[in-house]
């Protein structure tokens, strides 16, 4: 066993260091502007993208729309803003404004309203900026389609930003393209589409093993269990294998691929942890059956299998936005703490099914046929 994990600790970084990271589409549906400094602001994405002549940053269809009781006035421009990791001083940050005010505009260097954009020195295109206004009575002012090759790898960054206090309820629709030469997956995600066929074949190996052991002979109600928990988490890799082709090729998340994955991965860890508790009472070793612990052990798998199912969802649904909601935080407190209960009551449980262990062996003789029948076909 320790060799095995020898040879996975080895193969696994070379493997994630020999993959290119990919990309994604990030689509927008009336986003908000958010006021942050002294500037309106929506996070419309954060990929990590490869250099070649085939990467690009592609907008189509942006489009800002206004308050129709709001149309009366020419706004001030709406910016597109593409940063490089090492490009974000040249936009506003480190308690720098954002905004041009009076007195720069006084000196001319920039007029009031406009976003203060600082060239990179090492390619004075960077960081990459493209805008548009509202003109009186104007609804809808659409950004034009532009695309942006990358030339330099990194994390870059894209956000809508304006200085237009005016601007209230102003909402931005669209779609933009991050594409690297070999798909849509975004960079962060790119390892597991070569980690989940090693996934699948290890699944397969113990599913076929379970199986073949139990074939024929007879068999414990945990050994069931353990094979159910095989044939969850071979369902789950192979789900998830098929969702991360199909988002590469086509840049889309597949819906009912991610909600069968959550879920089939969360019955899968409350059935582990269920078989976890029931060896940790006993259960196969000191007792043939589980003992009153058994209500208390379902309603907590049940429990955890629906917190780790909404955590895994939530998780999933974040497209757009780089920050958690209200609702993540609340289910990964929620599993943490269930984590807790289980891992203490395994250990409490684990600790005195032992010591009765100890007592049963080293007694002259052991009162009850059936446990030591148990005892003595498990030691």
């Amino acid at each position: 066993m320790a060799s095995w994990h020898s040879v996975l600790a080895f193969l696994l970084p070379l493997l994630l260091l020999s993959l290119r990271p990919e990309a994604a589409v990030h689509d927008y549906i009336d986003e908000k502007f958010t006021f942050k400094g002294d500037a309106f602001v929506v996070h419309a994405g954060r990929e990590k993208l490869y250099s070649s002549e085939d990467s690009y940053i592609r907008f189509e269809g942006i489009q800002f729309r206004r308050n129709k009781a709001f149309t009366n006035f020419s706004s001030k421009p709406i910016y597109a803003v593409v940063l490089e990791g090492k490009d974000r001083k040249s936009i506003g940050g480190y308690q720098r404004p954002v905004c041009c005010r009076a007195n720069p505009a006084e000196q001319g260097a920039c007029a009031v309203g406009e976003v203060i954009r600082l060239p990179s020195v090492k390619d004075s295109d960077r960081p990459y900026v493209f805008n548009v206004s509202f003109n009186v009575d104007d609804e809808v002012a659409v950004l034009p389609s532009n695309s942006i090759e990358i030339t330099k790898t990194g994390m870059y960054k894209l956000h809508f930003i304006h200085c237009d206090p005016r601007l209230k309820d102003l909402v931005v629709e669209g779609k933009t393209v991050w594409k690297n030469p070999s798909g849509y997956l975004p960079g962060g995600m790119a390892p597991m589409l070569r980690i989940y066929p090693l996934f699948f074949i290890l699944y397969s190996l113990a599913f076929i093993f379970s199986v073949y052991h139990c074939w024929g002979q007879e068999v414990f109600l945990l050994q069931k269990w353990i094979s159910l928990a095989f044939t969850l988490g071979l369902l789950e890799v192979f789900l998830w294998w098929t969702y991360y082709d199909q988002f590469n090729e086509t840049g889309n998340r597949p819906p009912w691929k991610t909600v069968s994955a959550v879920t089939l991965g969360s019955a899968k860890n409350a059935v582990t942890l269920s078989i976890i508790l029931m060896i940790s009472e006993g259960y196969g070793l000191v007792r043939p059956l589980p003992g009153e612990p058994r209500f208390k052990m379902l309603f907590l798998g049940v429990t955890y299998c629906i917190a780790s199912k909404w955590l895994g969802w939530e998780e999933n649904a974040e497209l757009v936005n780089d920050h958690s909601g209200v609702a993540s935080l609340f289910f990964f407190l929620l599993v943490l703490v269930l984590d807790a209960i289980f891992i203490c009551w395994a250990s409490t449980s684990l600790s005195a099914t032992l010591n009765e262990i100890k007592v049963i062996v080293s007694g002259p003789e052991v009162s009850d046929p059936a446990t030591s029948d148990v005892i003595l076909h498990h030691v």
